[in-house]
């Protein structure tokens, strides 16, 4: 009886298209976690817990954090402008 039993699929190397969007999701992410963690520092210099001037270097990591969110931010507008969605093409639900 012949084996028919095929290449393995997950052993097969990631299509370019798969590993983009990987990496694509995984840099959203890490924005995200920068994002998230200047908002808790401002959170904290808001209510008094931090002292911006006396955590100098809270206070600059913080500034490279939102820097970096900031980059992210301005590549993703930049990746989808001029994507808007027509007006026929969204589902119209419950009318």
């Amino acid at each position: 009886m012949p084996d028919r039993r095929g290449q393995d699929r997950r052993r097969a190397p990631r299509r370019a298209e798969d590993r983009q969007a990987r990496i694509q999701e995984l840099a959203a992410f890490g924005f995200a976690i920068c994002g998230g963690l200047v908002i808790v520092y401002i959170f904290f210099a808001l209510i008094g817990a931090v002292d911006p001037l006396q955590a100098v270097v809270a206070s600059v990591v913080a500034l490279v954090l939102a820097l970096v969110w900031l980059v992210g931010y301005w590549q993703r507008r930049r990746a989808t402008a001029g994507r808007a969605v027509a007006p026929g093409a969204r589902e119209r639900r419950g009318f």
